[in-house]
């Protein structure tokens, strides 16, 4: 998810070579999402801060009441009437395994 962007920003974006205290959660992110998120890039200059973070989104986004993947639309779609291209772009790219499965 990085971009052009990344001179402008005021926080450095990490990458897990740049981290090797918290390089095992940026792999794992990796796998499950297929990238990493840049807030978590961000994060990354306070591994504390980072786990925090994930520890939040974990049960937040887990299976529940609403299936994961339906939580991602939610967001995209609260992001597409906030008009934030940003947010539209890191929340509508789902791994394939998360998207919903139609039947034949």
């Amino acid at each position: 998810m990085t971009t052009s962007i990344d001179a402008e920003c005021r926080v450095p974006l990490l990458e897990r070579e740049q981290i090797p205290a918290s390089s095992p959660r940026f792999t794992k992110t990796r796998s499950e999402r297929g990238c990493v998120p840049n807030m978590f890039k961000a994060l990354a200059s306070v591994p504390a801060l980072a786990l925090g973070a994930a520890a939040l989104l974990k049960p937040l986004m887990a299976e529940g009441a609403l299936v994961g993947w339906y939580k991602e639309l939610i967001a995209t779609r609260v992001a597409s009437l906030n008009q934030c291209d940003y947010c539209i772009g890191a929340h509508r790219y789902l791994p394939a395994s998360a998207a919903p499965r139609r039947s034949r």
